[in-house]
């Protein structure tokens, strides 16, 4: 990589994203002294800039979870997730349920374990976990506006680390936005980060909010578990 630039960069994103027909151009880097290197020009480009954390869980949390956690099929879920997209403001009633069908395929071609907790008998939140071998990742954490604040989130992370566990993993990771607060709730869980990965992103819109379909993960995982 001794010869790359941000303008070769680019250049292979507009050859490879622009041939598979996607009008948005996202540049992954997880080498930090070239994206550090490489941010200014990709501003100048007009590209946006993010990074995101991984963390590793390695340590027990600071409190236990308080709410008891069900581990079931997309099919019980679909409605929460849903309804979750449906807070969002910004998302128009199709794109909504688009996404949230996304889950049932994420299920089926990837093997999602969903778990979601309860309060007052209602369903309240859920997350997602895939597993592969020794590794596992929590996903797609997300909550209720109405139940926020009552541990959802603690719960249903904690039951999801520890089901990953007895299924044999030794490496359990989360992904998350390195300015948003749910690290810091991460933190308390017991997981500490590990690295960093740096995102440049030129939406057709020209910013990073106007490309609903990429970011509708990082809404998932890292605003909606309050």
């Amino acid at each position: 990589m001794n010869d790359a630039s941000a303008e070769a960069l680019i250049e292979a994103g507009e050859r490879i994203l622009g041939e598979a027909g996607y009008e948005h151009r996202l540049i992954i880097l997880r080498d930090e002294g070239w994206a550090e290197r490489f941010a200014p020009a990709f501003q100048a480009l007009g590209f946006s800039t993010s990074r995101e954390v991984t963390m590793t869980h390695r340590r027990d949390p600071d409190r236990v979870a308080n709410l008891p956690v069900e581990e079931v099929p997309f099919a019980v879920v679909r409605s929460l997730i849903q309804e979750m997209y449906r807070e969002d403001p910004d998302l128009p009633e199709d794109i909504a349920l688009l996404f949230a069908e996304q889950h049932g395929k994420y299920e089926r071609v990837a093997g999602a374990r969903f778990f979601a907790a309860r309060v007052d008998g209602r369903l309240a939140g859920n997350c997602e976990l895939y597993q592969g071998g020794d590794d596992a990742q929590v996903e797609h954490v997300g909550t209720l506006k109405q139940f926020r604040g009552r541990g959802v989130a603690r719960s249903v992370i904690l039951r999801a680390v520890q089901a990953a566990r007895e299924t044999g993993a030794r490496h359990v990771f989360i992904v998350t936005d390195e300015e948003d607060w749910p690290r810091h709730l991460y933190a308390r869980l017991g997981f500490d980060q590990i690295g960093r990965t740096w995102e440049f992103l030129k939406s057709p819109g020209g910013s990073r909010g106007d490309q609903q379909g990429h970011t509708s993960t990082e809404q998932g995982t890292s605003n909606s578990l309050r």
